[in-house]
């Protein structure tokens, strides 16, 4: 299976292309807030391919409960997808997504601690059939799809929304995030101590 790839002519930053098309299912954003060396690219997912989810010991793909382990799986799978990469791009076809801490621990073999506050699935990986990358320092925007069907998908929805013009209102921030702590400096300090 090869990349296609492609240099968007376009108009649109992808913060507006991610504006208009952020309802899309398991739509990503990965922004580079970064302001040095390091900070070159920004990147979105849009076309989930495989959904990988594993919750509460259970691991899904695309809603359907698999046997095995979502790590071996996941090997398996990157080493059945994977292709050279020629570009500067970060990646063209990889998955998007979180492992949680929680995850980390049961992995190190580390006990939990406190219980589960939000109903989130403990890794959660996406793999798209189109990415769109940006970078940084120049605007230039890359079209990274896995077939030309996604590629048409794109353009269209391009059309659709007038060069990502009609962007749905996206309510400001008050600025105020709130912040707090599940434990105690002590408690803190006593598990820092142990590594």
């Amino acid at each position: 299976m090869g990349c296609i790839v492609k240099t968007y002519e376009g108009t649109g930053t992808l913060f507006d292309i991610f504006s208009c098309l952020r309802k899309e299912p398991d739509a990503m954003f990965l922004d580079s807030s970064l302001q040095n060396q390091y900070g070159k690219m920004s990147v979105a997912g849009f076309l989930p391919a495989d959904v990988v989810k594993e919750e509460d010991g259970v691991f899904t793909r695309n809603g359907q409960v698999q046997s095995g382990d979502c790590l071996t799986w996941l090997k398996g799978y990157l080493a059945e997808h994977r292709q050279e990469n020629p570009t500067d791009l970060p990646f063209l076809m990889g998955g998007m997504g979180y492992l949680s801490y929680d995850y980390g621990k049961k992995l190190m073999g580390l006990p939990h601690v406190h219980p589960k506050e939000y109903p989130l699935p403990e890794v959660y990986l996406v793999f798209h059939r189109l990415y769109v990358i940006e970078e940084t320092d120049t605007g230039k925007i890359t079209l990274a799809a896995r077939d030309p069907e996604a590629l048409a998908w794109f353009y269209e929805k391009q059309q659709q929304t007038e060069n990502w013009e009609l962007q749905p209102e996206i309510a400001p921030s008050s600025g105020n995030a709130e912040v707090f702590s599940d434990f105690s400096q002590e408690e803190y300090e006593k598990a820092i101590g142990k590594l």
